[in-house]
C-alpha cells in the first residue's frame, strides 16, 4: 500500500543509487560542485582536472543524479584540425550505463564504480563559421540515455597542431544552493543619493558578506519629495536594461533586479534620475536576498 514511499537510510534497506542522491541533488541548481577545469596538454591535447560532480538524470519525481569524482588529471586527444576551417569540438564527462559491475559479494573491481564515470571530446564540424555540437549530436557520441555534462568548448583552427589557451571556453554548470530550499540570507539598510541633473555619482550596497558566485534580488526604493514635475528614479549601475522606474513628484519609486555576487565587484551602486528641486541628499532603502 505505501511502496512509493521511500526511506534512504533506514535499517536494513537497500537503497537504490537513484535514491541515494536525489535529495542532495534537487538542493542544488548545476551538475560541477569543483574542479573539471580543462587547460592545454601536449600538442593537441588538453587536460582535463580533477573534480566532483552530480550529473543528472531522469525528470519529475525520480530525478536524481550520478555523483561522480576524477581523483587524478586525465588527459584527452583532439583530432586532427581541419586544413581550411576551424571547428568547436566539446570536452564532456558523462556516466556510462552500460558499464556491468561485478555481481555478487563487491570487490575492490566494485571500489568507487571504477569505470563508470567517462570523459571524452565530441567532434564539432569544421566551417566558416562554425557551431558547437548539438544535444542531439552529444547523446548520441556519448550513447543513448547516458547521463552528461559539458565542461568545457575547445575552438581547433584551421591547420593549427597545438591547442592555446585562450581557445579553451569553460563550460561548466557550477551547482549553486537553490534559495528556495534555504534561507540563505537577507540584508538591508539605507542608501544617501544626491540630486542632480541626469545619472549621479552612486552610492553602493556592501554585498561582500555574500560568497563568490551568489545570485542576488536586490529590491531599492526611494520617495520623490521634489515638488516639479520632471520624471525621476533609480537604478543600479551596469544593467544593461535597467529595471526602472521613474515616478513624479510626490510618489515612490522602486526597482528589483538580480545580480550574482564577484569577489572583484564586492558592492552594487545604485543611482538617481532627475533634477530634483533642493540641492540635499534624500535617503531611499533596500533589501538583498540571497537566492542562489
Amino acid at each position: 500500500m505505501f511502496d512509493d514511499f521511500k526511506v534512504v537510510n533506514y535499517p536494513k534497506s537497500l537503497p537504490s543509487p537513484e535514491a541515494y542522491a536525489r535529495h542532495m541533488s534537487r538542493m542544488f541548481t548545476g551538475d560541477i560542485i569543483d574542479g573539471f577545469t580543462v587547460t592545454p596538454g601536449t600538442g593537441l591535447q588538453v587536460v582535463l582536472a580533477p573534480g566532483n560532480a552530480m550529473i543528472r538524470y531522469g525528470s519529475a519525481a525520480v530525478a536524481s543524479a550520478r555523483m561522480v569524482s576524477l581523483v587524478n588529471n586525465f588527459s584527452l586527444a583532439i583530432d586532427v584540425a581541419d586544413v581550411s576551417n576551424p571547428r568547436i569540438d566539446l570536452v564532456v564527462i558523462y556516466v556510462d550505463n552500460a558499464v556491468d559491475l561485478p555481481g555478487g559479494t563487491p570487490t575492490a573491481a566494485n571500489l568507487d564504480g571504477k569505470g563508470v564515470a567517462k570523459a571524452k571530446v565530441v567532434k564539432g564540424t569544421a566551417a566558416a563559421v562554425p557551431a558547437k555540437p548539438n544535444a542531439t549530436a552529444i547523446q548520441a557520441s556519448v550513447g543513448a540515455g547516458n547521463p552528461y555534462s559539458v565542461v568545457a568548448e575547445v575552438r581547433v583552427d584551421a591547420g593549427v597542431s597545438v591547442i592555446a589557451a585562450n581557445k579553451i571556453s569553460d563550460s561548466r554548470k557550477l551547482t549553486v544552493l537553490q534559495g528556495d530550499k534555504i534561507d540563505l540570507g537577507v540584508i538591508t539598510g539605507g542608501l544617501t543619493l544626491n540630486q542632480t541633473t541626469g545619472w549621479n555619482n552612486a552610492d553602493t550596497i556592501d554585498v561582500s558578506s555574500f560568497p563568490d558566485g551568489a545570485k542576488l534580488d536586490v529590491f531599492v526604493t526611494a520617495y520623490i519629495e521634489a515638488t516639479t514635475s520632471e520624471l525621476r528614479g533609480v537604478r543600479i549601475i551596469g544593467d544593461v536594461n535597467p529595471s526602472l522606474n521613474t515616478v513624479d513628484a510626490g510618489k515612490l519609486a522602486s526597482f528589483t533586479t538580480s545580480r550574482i555576487v564577484t569577489k572583484s565587484s564586492p558592492t552594487i551602486a545604485v543611482q538617481t534620475i532627475g533634477s530634483w528641486v533642493d540641492a540635499t541628499s534624500k535617503s531611499c532603502g533596500y533589501i538583498v536576498k540571497r537566492v542562489g
